[in-house]
């Protein structure tokens, strides 16, 4: 049985004209932020992100709070003056 030798060049040259692999590009959550304009192709923009995803998630509660009368008043610590909820919330 023969082998056939490679040429170093031709291995150069295949493993250049493949593409880039990133386990994060290409996925639904990847297609979302760049439909958003949240994200480029370097996924930048990250402060911005991190501003919208948090006022997503925390939007809800604002609404639920403000809805059952406890945004203000209403309670023994209402929900804009609980600091420390909200800080464990956004570190969480």
């Amino acid at each position: 049985m023969k082998t056939k030798k490679t040429d170093p060049t031709d291995v150069m040259q295949s493993m250049q004209n493949t593409p880039d692999f990133s386990l994060v590009m290409g996925g639904p959550f990847y297609r979302l932020l760049h439909w958003t304009h949240l994200s480029d192709d370097a996924l930048m923009h990250v402060r911005l992100r991190v501003i919208v995803l948090s006022l997503i998630v925390w939007l809800p509660l604002l609404i639920l709070s403000g809805l059952e009368g406890h945004l203000f008043t209403g309670s023994p610590v209402s929900f804009l003056m609980d600091l420390e909820a909200h800080t464990r919330y956004l570190l969480v």
